[in-house]
C-alpha cells in the first residue's frame, strides 16, 4: 500500500469540496430521501418482488439470457432479497448520445453502470444521479469494505458519495500492441525510434495489412506527451492539462508544451508510412482493426494485450508501455450509479453488495454459467463459446481484486512481466480525486469541444502538423473561451491543492524515491 492510501486513511473523517458547490442551482445534484438515518439493510421491506433494471453498456452476447435466467435464479434460491435483475444494454455506437438521456429523460430504472469517461460526475451535478453518501454503509455494507479510501474520495462531487467504484487496481500505462509475425523488430518501452522501424518494416512488406490506426481523439500528438512527461488531461477535448510532478501545477494547453515540436515531427514522419491518407474516413474501432487483421498494431492498456494472443496464437503479438509515468487509475473509472429515478435504491445497492462479495453469484454474471465458461481452481477461466458468449462483459463495476479471475493462456509476458512491474511501480496520483464542475463554463466548454475535435484530427494525422496548422487550433480554441477554462479550472485544481496538501506531499515524495516511473 502506498503512503499516499495510508495518509487517507487519517483523513476521512474530513469532508472536503473539489468543486465549485451548486448553490442556488436548479439542477443541484437529487438527494436521497427514501431512507431514514438508523438502520442498516434488515430495515428493508422486501415483502414484494421486483425487478431492479441495470443499465450497462456493450454488444450483448448472442447467450446472455442464458446466463441471466441462471442468475436469477439463484437470486431466489440463496438469498432472500425476493428480486429478480433485468440488464439492458446501450450499444457502442449510440452509447454517446443514449446515455446522457437516461439520466435526463425521465425514465425510471434502478442502476447503471457509469464512469469517468461518462462524465458521472456531470451528470450528478445536473441531478441525474442519487446521493448515495449516507446509504453505501448501511445497504452495502461489503462493498464499502472493499473499496479503498481514495477510491471513495475519487467517487465523489461536491463532497458527496454519487457512484460506487470498482474494487480491482487499475494502471494508467499504454502503449502498443502489435504483430510479430509481421516484423522482427521490437518496439521497446518508450522508445519511439523502435515505433517508427517497426511501422516503417511492416509498410515495406507486401501483405496487405496497414502499419497502425489509431483514433484522432487519443493519437500520436499525446501518446508522444505521455512518454516524455507526467500529463494529466483536464477535462474532455479542450487540450488542457497540468503536470502533477510539478509543486505547483498550471492549468494549461499542451499545443504550448516545449516538447510540441518533437511531437509535431514524430506525427510528419509517421503520417508517410504508419497510416494511410484516408485515416480520418476510418469508421472501424482502433481495435477492430487491429482485431480483424486490418491493421498491424494499434494503441491501447494492457488489458487490451492480455487476450490479444489467444484470439490469434499464430500473431506472436506484443505490447509496450509508451506511458514514462505508472499511476493507478481512478477507481471511478468503472463504477456504478443509482439514477435519482430509482424506484428501489436501497434493494439495488443490496443486490449489488450480494454480487460483489459472493464468489458464486460474482463467477456467475462475470463468467457465466459451466456450458458458457469454465473456471479453473487456480483463479483463471475459459470462455468455452467466444463466439457467442463474452466473459466480463459490461458490468465492470463489479470487479474485485479478490475474485477477479484471469483467463486461461494469457502470455507470460504479461503475467511474469508486465504485470508484475505495473503492480511494483503504480503509485496514487491525488489529482485524480479532482471532478471538474463546468456549471459556470458550460458555454465555453462545449465550444472548446467542438473545436477541439474539429481539429485533433488534422493535426494528429499530419495534415495540419506545422506550426502554423498548431497555431490556428490555438487560436480557434482561445477564440471559443479556452481560457475562461483554464482561469475556471485552476481554481479547482488550487482548491484540491489547498484540501489534499498532505497527500500531494507524500505524492511528490514518493515520485522523489523514485516510485511511479516505469521507465
Amino acid at each position: 500500500m502506498s503512503k499516499l492510501r495510508k495518509t487517507l486513511a487519517g483523513l476521512l473523517a474530513v469532508s472536503m469540496l473539489t468543486t465549485v458547490a451548486l448553490t442556488g442551482c436548479s439542477n443541484a445534484p437529487a438527494e436521497n430521501s427514501s431512507t431514514n438515518n438508523g438502520g442498516d439493510s434488515s430495515t428493508v421491506d422486501t415483502s414484494e418482488h421486483v425487478t431492479l433494471i441495470l443499465k450497462v453498456i456493450g454488444t450483448e452476447p448472442n447467450r446472455y439470457q442464458e446466463m441471466l435466467t441462471a442468475f436469477n435464479k439463484l437470486i431466489a434460491d440463496k438469498t432472500d432479497l425476493n428480486c429478480e435483475l433485468d440488464v439492458q444494454w446501450i450499444g457502442w455506437g449510440d452509447y454517446q448520445t443514449k446515455y446522457p438521456l437516461l439520466f435526463s429523460s425521465g425514465e425510471s430504472f434502478d442502476m447503471a453502470y457509469t464512469a469517468t469517461w461518462l462524465d458521472f460526475a456531470g451528470i450528478a451535478m445536473k441531478g441525474g444521479m442519487l446521493d448515495l453518501t449516507d446509504m453505501v454503509q448501511k445497504y452495502a455494507p461489503g462493498v464499502w469494505e472493499q473499496v479503498p479510501e481514495v477510491g471513495w474520495e475519487q467517487s465523489k462531487v461536491n463532497g458527496k458519495i454519487y457512484c460506487i467504484p470498482s474494487g480491482l487496481a487499475t494502471y494508467s500505462a499504454q502503449g502498443y500492441l502489435y504483430r510479430g509475425d509481421l516484423s522482427d523488430v521490437e518496439i521497446k518501452d518508450g522508445d519511439w525510434d523502435t515505433v517508427k522501424e517497426y511501422m516503417k518494416d511492416v509498410s515495406g512488406n507486401d501483405q496487405g495489412v496497414q502499419p497502425m490506426m489509431f483514433s484522432p481523439n487519443s493519437g500520436v500528438l499525446l501518446q508522444y506527451g505521455y512518454s516524455v512527461q507526467n500529463v494529466f488531461e483536464i477535462g474532455t477535448y479542450t487540450t488542457l492539462i497540468i503536470d502533477p510532478t510539478e509543486e505547483d501545477p498550471q492549468v494549461h494547453s499542451f499545443l504550448d508544451e516545449a516538447w510540441m515540436g518533437d511531437a509535431l515531427n514524430l506525427v510528419n514522419d509517421l503520417s508517410g508510412y504508419a497510416w494511410s491518407e484516408s485515416v480520418l474516413a476510418n469508421q472501424t474501432a482502433a481495435g477492430d482493426c487491429f482485431d480483424n487483421g486490418t491493421s498491424a498494431a494499434y494503441y491501447h492498456n494492457v488489458d487490451s494485450y492480455r487476450g490479444s494472443p489467444i484470439k490469434h496464437p499464430d500473431w506472436d503479438i506484443h505490447w509496450t508501455n509508451m506511458r514514462k509515468y505508472n499511476e493507478t487509475l481512478s477507481y471511478a473509472q468503472d463504477a456504478l450509479c443509482i439514477p435519482r429515478t430509482a424506484a428501489n435504491p436501497e434493494r439495488a445497492l443490496m443486490l449489488f453488495n450480494w454480487m460483489r462479495t459472493n464468489q458464486e453469484a460474482y463467477d456467475l454474471f462475470e463468467y457465466g454459467t459451466e456450458d458458457l465458461c469454465e473456471l479453473g481452481d487456480d483463479g483463471s477461466y475459459t470462455n468455452l463459446d467466444p463466439e457467442n458468449w463474452s466473459c466480463d462483459a459490461c458490468l465492470w463495476a463489479l470487479r474485485t481484486n479478490e475474485f477477479f479471475r484471469s483467463e486461461k493462456g494469457w502470455p507470460k509476458e504479461y503475467t511474469e512481466g508486465h504485470a508484475v512491474k505495473l503492480e511494483e511501480t503504480a503509485i496514487d496520483n491525488p489529482y485524480r480525486i479532482l471532478t471538474l464542475d463546468t456549471t459556470n463554463v458550460a458555454t465555453q466548454y462545449s465550444a472548446v469541444n467542438n473545436v477541439y475535435q474539429s481539429y485533433i484530427g488534422q493535426v494528429d494525422t499530419g495534415i495540419m502538423a506545422t506550426e502554423e496548422g498548431v497555431k490556428e487550433f490555438r487560436d480557434a480554441l482561445y477564440e471559443a473561451g479556452l481560457q475562461t477554462l483554464i482561469d475556471e479550472f485552476q481554481k479547482q485544481v488550487d482548491a484540491l491543492e489547498e484540501n489534499y496538501g498532505d497527500l500531494i506531499k507524500t505524492y511528490h515524495e514518493e515520485l522523489a524515491e523514485g516510485k511511479g516511473v516505469y521507465f
